[in-house]
């Protein structure tokens, strides 16, 4: 993503954040959040977003790989043959 995009995101996610965190939201949260820490909960969900993005660009091209079922353990028998 560009620098400019992602300053964008981060805009609206902070944004969001302050509506939610300052007493907008259904239920109003017990404590206030300042500025800067709702300026880092921004960032940080802005960089986990970018981070998912550069990786959908990274996979290679062809079919989605289908998952495999997780192995079955073998069943542990109870005591008392129940």
């Amino acid at each position: 993503m560009d620098q400019d995009s992602v300053h964008d995101l981060e805009a609206l996610l902070e944004a969001g954040l302050r509506s939610v965190l300052q007493g907008r939201s259904a239920q109003p949260l017990p404590w206030k959040v300042d500025q800067q820490t709702l300026h880092l909960m921004a960032k940080a969900a802005g960089a986990v977003y970018e981070a998912a993005c550069d990786a959908v660009q990274r996979r290679p091209a062809g079919p989605p790989r289908r998952r495999t079922a997780a192995k079955k353990r073998p069943s542990q028998s109870r005591p008392g043959g129940r």
